[in-house]
């Protein structure tokens, strides 16, 4: 299992226990004050195709973390520039003892200069997040206990995928302050995974991805 893998599932697996209520805006410019929650879980949406399957989000959100907050976290830290993190779930079956399901994290390293217009390619490599203009991702099948991760285990290459943001709205968030209120765009990865039943690495395509989701808050 890759680094990034095991230095993260603590923190996804948090995250996706957290209740979430989804927020937009209504700014014609790519700037906003930040809106009222609730009014946007309709037009949130991540989409993709697993292996060729078709797959989508329950719910979604964005945050903005800066990195001054972000290297205070034992999980995840980056030393300039900011993090952005998307949490997409998917249920798949509710049940009284608890939801079961998957979990899709995206995360960017965005620099000082980019943060005013963060549009553009964002690659998937080696090193995870740990430069400025890099992506990595985690996805989390809860049901078949399987982890995955950005990334080759074989080490045959170098970019394993790519985040392309293609539209966003800047605004006051409700924790961290500035941040993106909106983000929209474009993935694709190849993901490895570790099979805690059998032990054995596995792989996943990821194709066809879309995203259109929205700052929101957390609260337990």
């Amino acid at each position: 299992m890759s680094n990034f893998i095991k230095n993260n599932i603590l923190l996804i697996a948090l995250v996706f226990f957290l209740l979430v209520t989804t927020s937009g805006c209504s700014s014609d410019d790519n700037s906003s004050s930040i809106p009222d929650p609730g009014g946007t879980i309709g037009n949130t949406s991540v989409t993709m195709k697993v292996n060729g399957q078709n797959w989508s989000t329950n719910q979604a959100f964005a945050y903005t973390i800066p990195a001054s907050e972000a290297e205070d976290e034992d999980e995840f830290s980056i030393q300039d520039g900011y993090l952005v993190y998307i949490h997409a779930t998917r249920t798949v079956d509710d049940t009284e003892e608890g939801d079961e399901g998957e979990t899709l994290g995206l995360y960017l390293h965005v620099s000082e200069s980019q943060f005013e217009n963060p549009k553009g390619n964002y690659n998937m490599g080696a090193n995870g997040i740990e430069n400025q203009g890099e992506a990595a991702a985690l996805y989390l099948d809860y049901i078949n206990n399987i982890y995955y991760g950005s990334g080759d285990v074989y080490g045959e290459s170098n970019v394993f995928g790519s985040i392309n943001v293609t539209d966003f709205k800047i605004g006051k968030q409700y924790v961290y302050g500035d941040g993106y209120l909106e983000l929209s765009g474009t993935f694709e990865m190849d993901m490895y995974g570790a099979n805690y039943i059998t032990g054995e690495d596995e792989l996943i395509q990821i194709r066809d991805g879309k995203f259109k989701v929205y700052h929101s808050i957390l609260y337990e």
